[in-house]
């Protein structure tokens, strides 16, 4: 085997839309930002073996959205886990991806095994809401693809983070329902778990049970550190950072922060 690790990126919150400024905080460069990220990733060495993003892919899940997000998506050239926030929608969204092999049109959980990683993609979207949740069909395929025993280390993604970060008005929209269930499941799992999340904008990492936690920023804003803050907090204007995940033959793993320059390029 060789000594080179599997290197699995983690990014999150894109926010594309297109044909129109994306609401809200979204930078009005945030399709640019993606692109110039995009680049970061296909060009880094030694090469990514996967990419995994966390949710809100789009701002508004259109299929004009999903068309923009193919073509920022295209020049990466790597294996890609996509999987939806409470910006996308099921409909058009499995209709952009077909080559994704989601458990279902309407359950968009996806389970990906390349080198000693195993991804297992979950579905906390509630259509029109803010908050996410994971009900019994979706934990009862968690539950299916956890018994089925797997080498190396798995790594559970989902967009709503499902504990709490300590961000007060921030951590109200998480995961509402099923993050005890989902705690339950990853106690009992065989081996370690990692997951990965996103939906706060905001980088955090968190212990919870044998679990860690690692949620990713976005490349559209960047919310401030305010701890346990009773509104939403202003936005940071530090540099944005994604982080790659090192997974070694021997079953070791690094985690690094990487700092690319998001610029436009002339």
């Amino acid at each position: 085997m060789s000594d080179v690790p599997f290197l699995l990126a983690h990014i999150s919150d894109l926010h594309i839309a297109a044909g129109r400024q994306a609401g809200g905080h979204v930078r009005a460069d945030a399709v640019g930002r993606a692109r110039a990220l995009v680049a970061d990733l296909a060009a880094f060495r030694p090469a990514i073996g996967l990419v995994v993003i966390t949710g809100d892919l789009t701002d508004g899940g259109t299929a004009q959205d999903y068309a923009l997000l193919r073509e920022v998506l295209a020049p990466l050239g790597l294996p890609v886990v996509l999987l939806p926030g409470n910006h996308d929608a099921r409909a058009p969204m499995h209709a952009a991806f077909p080559e994704m092999a989601f458990a279902a049109p309407d359950m968009l959980c996806s389970e990906t095994k390349i080198g000693p990683v195993r991804v297992l993609g979950l579905d906390t979207l509630v259509e029109g809401e803010v908050a996410g949740r994971l009900d019994a069909r979706q934990l009862g395929w968690l539950e299916g693809k956890l018994n089925q025993r797997f080498a190396g280390p798995t790594v559970i993604a989902l967009h709503h983070p499902p504990c709490p970060a300590n961000l007060g008005a921030l951590d109200r929209n998480g995961l509402t329902r099923g993050a005890e269930a989902l705690l339950a499941l990853i106690e009992a799992a065989p081996g370690p778990v990692t997951v990965l999340c996103g939906h706060v904008h905001r980088p955090f990492i968190a212990h919870w049970g044998k679990a860690t936690v690692f949620a990713a920023s976005s490349t559209a804003f960047e919310y401030a550190l305010a701890l346990d803050a009773d509104t939403e907090p202003g936005l940071s204007t530090a540099a944005y950072g994604y982080r790659l995940h090192l997974f070694d033959a021997a079953g070791g793993r690094s985690v690094h922060r990487v700092t690319p320059d998001l610029s436009p390029k002339h």
